[in-house]
């Protein structure tokens, strides 16, 4: 996997951010190697997935980062359980049930909402299968939306990638199931 990013610095203080391949079930990095002129990078953690910082100051005229990883992917199976109760999430996993802050009066929308499309599922598979039939049949991507409520797509039948993504988490997360954002790159000639 490689990856390549031009910009142009602009004489201040500049900063790049993106996602990066980690080592997780069905995949393993190999030899990284991050190269770039006068910046300096930071890796952290968001929501999960391995984010990198670059940063520089003082930059001016065309800036040029590369990361360049050997990746492995081996083919992996998560069983899911044919219960329809909820059980006993561990710790880790557990964090990805927690609803974000959403007033009340969209917490029961959804709740209404939710009823109605989960009425004949009895297992999480089905319910998660619902969830994202809906998103992906009925609601239409746009690039821009003027609507930001998290219910807005319910009502309009349009959503943005991103409001798509957030309703999916939290009706999965209002259904009992964990769930969280994954970012993830393309992998496509030339992008």
């Amino acid at each position: 996997f490689e990856l390549k990013i031009r910009f142009q610095g602009s004489g201040g203080k500049d900063r790049d951010h993106h996602f990066l391949p980690k080592t997780e079930p069905g995949q393993s990095m190999g030899r990284e190697n991050f190269v770039s002129q006068n910046l300096y990078f930071t890796l952290g953690k968001e929501n999960g997935n391995l984010r990198i910082t670059w940063k520089g100051k003082g930059l001016k005229g065309t800036i040029q980062l590369f990361y360049r990883a050997t990746v492995q992917t081996t083919a992996v199976t998560f069983p899911i359980s044919k219960s329809p109760t909820a059980e006993k999430y561990p710790a880790q996993v557990s964090q990805y049930l927690t609803l974000d802050d959403e007033m009340e009066s969209i917490t029961m929308e959804l709740d209404e909402f939710l009823k109605g499309i989960l009425a004949n599922c009895p297992t999480k598979v089905d319910k998660v299968r619902a969830i994202y039939e809906f998103l992906t049949r009925e609601i239409t991507m746009v690039s821009v939306s003027k609507e930001m409520s998290l219910t807005a797509p319910l009502t309009t039948k349009k959503a943005t990638v991103v409001q798509a993504n957030k309703l999916f988490i939290h009706c999965a997360r209002m259904a009992e199931i964990p769930a969280r954002p994954v970012y993830g790159i393309v992998l496509e000639e030339g992008i």
